[in-house]
């Protein structure tokens, strides 16, 4: 059920870089518990220093890091205010600094947050914990029965997704919209300017706000991520390999995976995107099958569910 919240609840929020739902959910935990009771806390975005002023020394904590935030609020405001940055950047800084183990994503997101935020490692542990996505809900289509379709899954709402298309759209896809495949975007929220500039493109498909985002993904031979810029791990990348689908991108695209070159390719910039795609579709088929065909592979052994799980039960069990 949705709340009501009033003016004072929503400026609360704001000075403390979260949303109205998360303080007010905070509150109403505080009046039936205690934090202090707790061995250890698990905290699941970095945007809420708040906590802390309720913690005693005692207090385990770990914070999941999904996203520099500082970082990502930059690369996707449209027209936000230096107030909000600064609170989130005096948010997270608070959160990271107060922790006791941080997990990151890969390496050049600590690497990120120890230059931002100066955090000594021998006051707070660094632990690499890469995305992962669940078993699959349908069942994996062999390669050679699917649709000829290549498919950037995303939300378009968020600047960089759509800054990253309309990259490969402008760049790569007048060479590519004449080799019997057609490309299919499905995100939420496209903007007018990039549906009017889809509706121009030849052998491209836009599904705007779809229900379930797999049953397009299972069908598609190849998945593309033109990022240009961005922060943490693309878990549609985790998604697509769990179905076996290759995925070709940006080393941004593609940041914090391993094994890459067996499921996919990665390349500097969007516009060298086009040769790769190009003679997988034509020349290299067969290249394309086996990368299929290792995808669900490296899923299984490296960000499968059921591999996240082990590696977090494990740190759970280092600490407490």
């Amino acid at each position: 059920m949705a709340r009501n919240y009033t003016i004072f609840d929503k400026i609360t929020a704001a000075l403390h870089s979260a949303s109205s739902s998360l303080i007010g959910l905070f509150k109403q935990f505080k009046r039936k518990h205690s934090l202090n009771i707790y061995d250890l806390i698990f905290i699941e975005t970095t945007r809420c220093g708040f906590i802390f002023k309720e913690l005693n020394m005692q207090v385990k904590t770990i914070c999941d890091v999904h996203n520099v935030e500082a970082d990502y609020f930059r690369f996707n405001r449209k027209e936000s205010s230096r107030l909000a940055a600064k609170n989130i950047h005096n948010s997270e800084q608070v959160t990271l600094n107060s922790c006791d183990i941080i997990l990151v994503r890969h390496e050049a997101d600590k690497q990120r947050l120890k230059e931002l935020y100066k955090i000594n490692e021998n006051l707070h542990g660094f632990i690499l914990h890469p995305v992962c996505n669940f078993p699959p809900k349908l069942n994996l289509i062999p390669f050679q029965e699917r649709d000829k379709v290549i498919i950037f899954p995303g939300s378009l709402d968020i600047s960089f997704n759509e800054y990253g298309l309309t990259g490969f759209i402008n760049r790569c896809w007048p060479d590519l919209d004449n080799l019997g495949y057609t490309l299919k975007v499905a995100g939420r929220n496209p903007s007018s300017a990039l549906v009017g500039l889809l509706a121009k493109q030849k052998n491209v498909d836009l599904i705007a706000n779809p229900p379930d985002m797999e049953p397009l993904m299972r069908k598609a031979r190849m998945l593309i991520l033109p990022d240009i810029t961005g922060t943490g791990m693309k878990l549609r990348v985790a998604e697509a390999l769990s179905y076996g689908v290759p995925v070709i991108g940006t080393i941004n695209g593609l940041r914090g995976y391993r094994n890459i070159s067996q499921f996919g390719f990665a390349v500097e910039e969007i516009g060298q995107m086009t040769a790769v795609i190009k003679g997988l579709l034509t020349d290299h088929e067969d290249k394309l099958t086996a990368l299929a065909s290792n995808a669900y592979t490296i899923w299984k052994e490296h960000y499968s569910f059921e591999v996240f799980s082990r590696r977090l039960h494990s740190i759970l069990e280092g600490i407490v």
